[in-house]
């Protein structure tokens, strides 16, 4: 996508005055991943970092990820495999031999004083992922390599007036650092492209990539260059940590800008390493490139190399689920709408609950309970779907009373935060302990329909008159007065017959 300076953006006053040109925009991404493991990726911590303040500090934390003296790092096998995984997702090359290496670098939330990373051979190269953009034209973009690494602790600032803390829960979590290519040319397509990315990971099962959460972190880096010269992509700039989507496109937007306000006054862009101010839509500078510390980069001493064999890499193939391009096309045949289908394929462990969940059921039924009832319930007590307490087969059972007319689906909604709340009755035992057992008398529904045509004539001579909404009124009074127990097809057939019969 070419920018030209004077249109298509939303800029800042300070770009204002800039003279016409057209420039392009050169992207490329770094994302931190962090992988879904029981552990950490070289102890045997939990690899649980939760939300902020979930959980106590320094509570998740091994004696390797203090660094105390005489601890080993053993690789954790199932972190190795979401890496072959991802991998294979993206059509990449499974390298048959990977290595660690220790980069340097002192941080007081990096205990050893380095960082144990793949950097000369990562675990996947190659690869790609595509998309869609807005006019319909499939997107390309390359992957240059997949490494495994630890992630570092967090140095925390603003809980005491003079000292800085660190919590290490997340010193040693698993992370898989995804490089594209510069090959995205607008902050858009930078968008799609995480979006898509997170998609993925979550329906592979390998990321929860849920970036509130500080579980898929982005580097972007940003140059710009004129349209007519593809000799150089430009001198780039790297902004570190965005966490939202929203402050990728719009830091991405800002940095463009900047650096064509720069060349058009002819000034040079300086390699450095930015950070994006949110609060006033800036950027400002963190370090200069050159005087990057020399992270003396080394073999890992204690980890061997990793070998993989053709038979384990099948292996791992053999446990791959459907990918979402294909997920979107089977479920649209089985008559899921748009909707459910994003916010299943979008969700950490929403499409593993729906496939166990729906064998038996109405797929769209399903869809719908798991999507707005289940996940807003979820959602409200901050709880994940693959911790939920009613199971796939709970829900299942629950719209097995509805489907077979046991119970109205009133009724289903009262029962299903009875179950949440850790109530392991059958949902059968939950109904018929309250009464809620769905009820088809239907003398009884004729005469209390008769009743409200004498009682009502305003509403029977609207209705009469051509205002058919008004049927909603007599029959919600009547399921209001059964308290969610009559059939409202059987209810709304009579009462459409009695008032249809002047």
């Amino acid at each position: 996508m070419m920018i030209n300076v004077l249109k298509g953006v939303n800029r800042p006053s300070l770009f204002s005055t800039v003279a016409p040109a057209r420039w392009e925009t050169v992207i490329g991404l770094e994302i931190h991943a962090q992988i879904s493991s029981q552990s950490k990726l070289f102890s045997n911590a939990p690899n649980q970092t939760g939300i902020e303040g979930y959980f106590l500090p320094n509570s998740k934390v091994d004696l390797m990820d203090v660094a105390l003296p005489g601890t080993l790092p053993v690789v954790n096998r199932h972190c190795v495999d979401c890496a072959i995984k991802t991998g294979l997702a993206i059509n990449g090359q499974i390298n048959r031999n990977s290595s660690f290496d220790r980069k340097h670098y002192f941080y007081c939330d990096l205990p050893h004083g380095y960082q144990i990373t793949q950097q000369r051979s990562p675990i996947v190269k190659g690869g790609h992922i595509k998309f869609i953009l807005p006019n319909h034209v499939e997107k390309k973009v390359e992957i240059s390599h997949i490494q495994l690494e630890q992630d570092s602790g967090k140095s925390i600032h603003d809980q005491h007036p003079q000292l800085s803390l660190v919590d290490l829960n997340r010193a040693g979590v698993p992370l898989m650092e995804i490089v594209t290519g510069p090959d995205m040319r607008s902050s858009e397509e930078a968008g799609l492209f995480v979006t898509k990315l997170q998609e993925l990971l979550r329906a592979i099962g390998t990321s929860s990539a849920n970036m509130d959460l500080g579980e898929f972190r982005c580097d972007v880096n940003v140059s710009v260059h004129r349209e007519d010269n593809h000799d150089s992509l430009g001198v780039r700039t790297e902004l570190k940590n965005l966490n939202s989507i929203k402050f990728i496109t719009k830091a991405i937007e800002y940095e463009a800008q900047r650096h064509i306000q720069l060349l058009e006054k002819g000034e040079q862009v300086k390699r450095e390493t930015r950070f994006y101010d949110p609060s006033n839509n800036t950027t400002f500078s963190l370090r200069r490139k050159e005087d990057e510390v020399d992270y003396r980069f080394m073999p890992e001493p204690d980890i061997p190399p990793i070998s993989l064999d053709e038979e384990y890499i099948e292996n791992v193939k053999s446990t791959m689920p459907k990918l979402p391009d294909e997920l979107r096309e089977e479920y649209s045949k089985k008559g899921l709408g748009k909707d459910e289908i994003e916010v299943l394929l979008g969700t950490y462990g929403a499409v593993q609950y729906f496939e166990q969940a729906y064998p038996g059921r109405d797929p769209k039924r399903m869809a719908l309970w798991i999507t707005n009832d289940l996940l807003g319930h979820l959602k409200s007590s901050r709880t994940s779907i693959i911790d939920s307490v009613v199971q796939p087969h709970h829900l299942n059972q629950l719209l097995e009373l509805v489907e077979t007319n046991y119970i109205t689906n009133a009724v289903a909604k009262e029962v299903l935060p009875i179950m949440l709340s850790g109530d392991h009755r059958h949902p059968k035992q939950i109904v018929d302990d309250n009464g809620w057992k769905q009820e088809s008398n239907e003398e009884a529904i004729r005469v209390r329909a008769l009743e409200l045509i004498q009682t009502c004539p305003k509403e029977v001579q609207k209705y009469r008159g051509g205002n058919k909404r008004t049927l909603g009124f007599f029959v919600g009074t009547i399921l209001k007065e059964q308290k969610g127990k009559a059939n409202p097809q059987q209810v709304n057939d009579i009462m459409q017959a009695l008032l249809d019969a002047e």
